[in-house]
């Protein structure tokens, strides 16, 4: 193949690239939304803990310490229960605001508050513990962080869908009527709530097995 062709083909193919993720953001864009607003909440979270605060670092100083402690001494089915027990009030809440039609600010705060608490526990094993904490936030808190805000985007990407759809029943502005898929909702949390089980298990399984290798 001539150079001439070669670059052809490369910017060929670099142009696909960037107009299929191009076709997969405008198809996605409440899901990278609220992924957006949790990224901001991580930040928020971040910055919190290393503004260097007195206030807010000597009240995370006991609650990480129980919270670290805890998470070591328990069995991997207590760990599992944990998780899934966090994740689950969020589910409940999204998806109860999905059957109201002005809970759009709630939906939108909740990723923002989700972001927050991640940000908060990395920054602070940070700050603490130095390589120690970067370590053990990259085995068990990430892991379980990125799975969590894709499964929070999608329920809320849902929830909106929904509670827009009542809002939009409640004050019809062409005189339509709007389309209520309440069975599809309650499939796709069955769905999140699985992926959760499954999150969940997945970070127990790391406590498991690297707990002990990865102290603080």
């Amino acid at each position: 193949m001539s150079r001439t062709n070669y670059r052809r083909s490369l910017g060929g193919g670099l142009r696909y690239h960037i107009f299929s993720l191009a076709q997969f953001s405008k198809q996605n864009l409440g899901l990278l939304g609220f992924l957006l607003l949790f990224l901001c909440g991580f930040g928020g979270g971040v910055w919190v803990v290393l503004s260097k605060s007195s206030t807010a670092v000597n009240l995370l100083n006991g609650l990480m310490e129980q919270f670290v402690q805890v998470r070591q001494t328990q069995t991997i089915f207590s760990n599992v229960l944990s998780s899934v027990s966090s994740m689950l009030l969020y589910l409940v809440i999204l998806y109860i605001c999905g059957y109201c039609a002005i809970s759009q600010p709630i939906i939108l705060l909740l990723p923002l508050f989700k972001g927050l608490g991640h940000g908060v526990t990395i920054a602070y094993l940070y700050a603490a513990y130095k390589l120690n904490g970067v370590a053990y936030a990259a085995v068990f808190i990430l892991p379980e962080a990125v799975l969590t805000a894709i499964i929070i985007a999608l329920a809320c990407k849902d929830s909106l869908r929904l509670s827009l759809a009542f809002f939009r029943r409640a004050f019809p502005k062409d005189g339509g009527e709007e389309v209520i898929k309440l069975k599809e909702h309650t499939l796709r949390y069955i769905l999140l709530l699985l992926f959760t089980v499954l999150t969940s298990v997945l970070q127990g399984i790391l406590y498991f097995f690297f707990s002990n290798r990865i102290s603080l």
